[in-house]
């Protein structure tokens, strides 16, 4: 399957690329995301990015779009290239359309990307949208407790505040 890329990459310049129905673009950029994460666990981090990177010019916006990106974020934070991570991760979730199993694996991941760059004020700002959006505790336990852990008694008091305006509110 290493061969693919190239051929795919020249038939999308053309016309007859441009021009293909969105299944089987969605169905290429599905098969490429394998591709590329494929690339990635076995080591060629760098084929497994342009790969990757292929495939979401493949996807577009369309349904296999938020998948290419989370595995694409997914792949840079294993890579320990946190900062990179976090433009895929955040389109993942804009693309997620309220989608709680790819929410599930793409906050989570979010959040430790923020972490990871020093960022715990980000992360908590995803830690309340992924509560808003009804995720389980159970997925959202590892990461609530780093953010808490790093904000402490300043988390504690914005929850506070919140609920009082929410109340006072109601």
């Amino acid at each position: 399957l290493g061969s693919w890329p190239m051929p795919l990459a020249i038939y999308w310049r053309t016309p007859e690329g441009q021009m293909l129905p969105d299944q089987a673009r969605q169905r290429i950029a599905d098969g490429l995301g394998l591709l590329g994460t494929a690339c990635g666990k076995l080591g060629d981090e760098a084929q497994g990015e342009e790969v990757l990177r292929l495939a979401v010019q493949y996807a577009q916006d369309g349904s296999s779009a938020g998948k290419i990106f989370l595995r694409l974020g997914t792949m840079f934070l294993e890579g320990s290239r946190h900062g990179e991570a976090i433009g895929p991760l955040r389109r993942a979730n804009a693309l997620a359309d309220g989608d709680k199993d790819v929410l599930s694996e793409v906050m989570p991941a979010l959040m430790s990307a923020y972490m990871k760059r020093g960022k715990p004020v980000s992360a908590f700002a995803v830690l309340l949208e992924a509560e808003a959006a009804g995720l389980s505790a159970k997925v959202l336990k590892t990461q609530r407790g780093l953010i808490h852990e790093r904000l402490g008694a300043k988390a504690k008091k914005w929850r506070k505040l919140v609920s009082q305006a929410s109340a006072a509110g109601a």
